[in-house]
């Protein structure tokens, strides 16, 4: 069997698997709200450490310093640009929310991109995409949780200023962000790693995608292609297209070397994020409407765009 195909079955295995037993947990009767724990379990258990392992040997200096300002920048522009398709689209606060969290929020994390890194380059490939997604947990914890504070069911008529600031006391906040601390503390002082963190590192990934995968399935209420045609295929065209040569272009221009280029450019490609779920379950955003947009783009990733990435970066 090729190596190329090994690794494409194995990671569809970690991801599409879990997504069936979270479905089979549903019909027993595991109640929806069985993800919160889940959710919270792989993003503040396995992806907070798995950050700060990876983090620790990260390649910094020369060009790939610009890593983690070039990644943020296709955030920051796909989020403004998925706010003002959002108001063409009609929706009520809970869908608008729901879709904007879906578009600027790639599944960077260690669930898909950094497994799939570190299926295809090994440890400096987990590295180097846990190093570009630096400024992720920021942008996640500081502008997409205030984004569904805006937008959630339960949000209340305060001034921006003011919800900034509650989200600011957010214990949820601060937990990764100190994780990001750490790792680059660690990094910077030359502390070496201790070998059985590569072991573990390896563990709490494919217990992460799996936790977090099951968590996707107890949500998962159907495709609603007819009722969200248009979300799926504005989110197939920025991801098929704009996303991936954005950041190629990025990365020509600032001169970054083979592996970082590809790493960023894998950014554009992945589907929508586990973590716009956990942010709908969190706030009470549309979580058909995150479901959705998850299983269509991470199917078609999975199905067409990875086999073909990774016989050409093979």
């Amino acid at each position: 069997m090729h190596g190329w195909f090994r690794d494409e079955l194995e990671i569809c295995a970690w991801v599409i698997l879990p997504i069936l037993c979270g479905v089979v947990l549903r019909r027993l009767g595991v109640p929806r709200r069985a993800s919160r724990g889940f959710f919270g379990f792989a993003f503040y258990g396995c992806q907070t450490t798995v950050t700060v392992c990876a983090l620790w040997i990260a390649r910094t200096h020369a060009q790939a310093r610009f890593l983690p300002l070039l990644a943020l920048s296709g955030w920051v522009l796909t989020a403004l640009s998925a706010w003002l398709v959002s108001r063409k689209l009609r929706h009520g606060a809970p869908q608008r929310g729901a879709f904007i969290l879906s578009m600027s929020m790639s599944n960077n994390g260690f669930t898909l991109l950094g497994f799939i890194a570190l299926s295809l380059f090994g440890e400096p490939g987990l590295a180097q995409a846990t190093y570009a997604q630096l400024l992720y947990t920021p942008f996640f914890l500081l502008g997409c949780f205030p984004i569904a504070r805006i937008f959630g069911q339960r949000r209340e008529q305060k001034p921006l200023g003011s919800l900034l600031l509650e989200n600011a006391r957010d214990p949820r906040v601060w937990v990764p962000l100190l994780a990001i601390g750490c790792g680059l503390g660690l990094n910077g002082a030359h502390v070496p790693r201790p070998t059985f963190v590569r072991a573990a590192t390896h563990g709490l990934i494919y217990l992460g995608t799996a936790t977090s995968s099951c968590a996707i399935g107890l949500l998962f209420s159907g495709f609603h292609l007819r009722r969200f045609w248009r979300e799926n295929s504005i989110s197939l065209l920025h991801r098929s297209a704009c996303y991936p040569l954005f950041y190629w272009g990025l990365a020509r221009a600032v001169g970054l070397n083979a592996l970082d280029t590809v790493v960023l450019v894998l950014y554009g490609l992945v589907p929508s994020a586990l973590l716009a779920n956990l942010l709908a379950v969190f706030f009470e955003l549309d979580t058909e409407l995150t479901s959705s947009m998850f299983l269509v783009s991470t199917g078609l990733f999975l199905l067409f765009v990875l086999p073909v990435f990774t016989i050409v970066v093979r």
